[in-house]
């Protein structure tokens, strides 16, 4: 992403990046998924690299996807460290090799290290060895920032103590505006024809599907059984989910089954491995978020931020504008959907 799609003055870039830990003097190395900028983490970090590109604070960037990021690359990120001598790491990830590479970066080279926790089940049991050197790790931090207070609530259930090194910062910088049209025009036609064709426009995304105790995380099942239910009423609605990574498992597969024995499969629309779109929330009427649980939630903002309604789940603090159901409730889901839907116009 270019320096130029992020519509900031000086003062305001300057603000935002000093208040999320960079240093105009003090070189920066930031560990995350950077190329993918499929999910939210990713887009966020794309979005901050462009603020960063704009002024003269010294930066590098180390891609931590997990398509990218291998044993080898390990070796890589650690000798990155040591050979720079980076004065402030900036960690927006975690996994063992990223543990690992860090500590053992953290006995030879003395940086301040900025852990950003986008994701409340960072602090769930993941086995001994783990929790150990994820502690660890936030112990060491010089700074966490917790995107939202139920992440911070989470960290503090675990580690009270930290409480004074953990700070709430919003992880949602805008896109340009300017840039729309063009965005729209990397849709495929197939969509367009779609969203003609469909109303009212509902729209699901994921950076990936993900299970948590085999409960569907992003509760696309909830958006499949609400179509479903939809439709009696309004039989021309549409549902696309904008999906980032291509590993379904069969279980895509299986939701879709249940739209052809209701005869609406064609009432759906899989649009994926796109990064950019918000764009496509201005054409929709909702955006369904029935997350089982969340961090902040990028593409809520986005969505709101287009103009578009928002039906959200309340398993999490939620932006002011969202409509929140029950956490798993398909009948609240479908009750608050109608009444909406109604609210307006249909």
């Amino acid at each position: 992403m270019s320096s130029s799609k992020l519509n900031y003055n000086d003062a305001q870039i300057v603000d935002f990046v000093t208040d999320w830990g960079f240093t105009q003097k003090k070189s920066s190395l930031i560990v995350g998924p950077f190329y993918t900028q499929v999910g939210g983490v990713s887009i966020h970090i794309s979005r901050l690299v462009a603020l960063l590109s704009k002024t003269s604070f010294s930066y590098s960037i180390f891609d931590s996807s997990k398509t990218a990021f291998s044993g080898a690359n390990l070796v890589a990120l650690l000798s990155k460290i040591l050979r720079k001598r980076y004065d402030q790491v900036h960690l927006h990830s975690i996994s063992f090799q990223l543990m690992i590479a860090i500590l053992i970066a953290k006995l030879f080279v003395r940086f301040d290290l900025f852990f950003s926790v986008h994701n409340p089940v960072l602090l769930q049991n993941k086995g001994f060895l783990f929790n150990k050197l994820r502690n660890t790790l936030l112990h060491y931090s010089y700074q966490i920032n917790a995107v939202s207070e139920v992440v911070k609530s989470s960290i503090m259930s675990e580690l009270p103590v930290l409480e004074n090194k953990i700070f709430v910062k919003s992880s949602f910088l805008p896109p340009d505006l300017s840039t729309k049209a063009h965005v729209k025009n990397t849709y495929p036609n197939s969509l367009i024809d779609f969203q003609k064709k469909h109303k009212p426009l509902l729209i699901i995304n994921a950076y990936r599907l993900h299970f948590k105790n085999n409960i569907d995380v992003y509760g696309l099942d909830l958006s499949i059984e609400l179509l479903i239910r939809l439709s009696k009423e309004y039989p021309n609605t549409g549902l696309i989910l904008a999906i980032g990574k291509k590993d379904y498992s069969g279980y895509l597969e299986s939701q879709i089954e249940k739209l052809r024995e209701h005869e609406i499969n064609s009432n759906f629309f899989l649009l994926e491995g796109f990064n950019d779109i918000w764009a496509l929330f201005e054409d929709c009427d909702i955006m369904l978020r029935p997350t089982l649980y969340d961090g902040f939630g990028i593409s809520v903002s986005e969505a709101i931020l287009m103009g578009t309604k928002v039906i959200a789940s309340n398993s999490t603090e939620r932006q002011p504008e969202c409509i929140l159901f029950e956490n798993r409730n398909i009948e609240d889901f479908e009750k608050v959907s109608l009444k909406l839907l109604k609210e307006l116009g249909y």
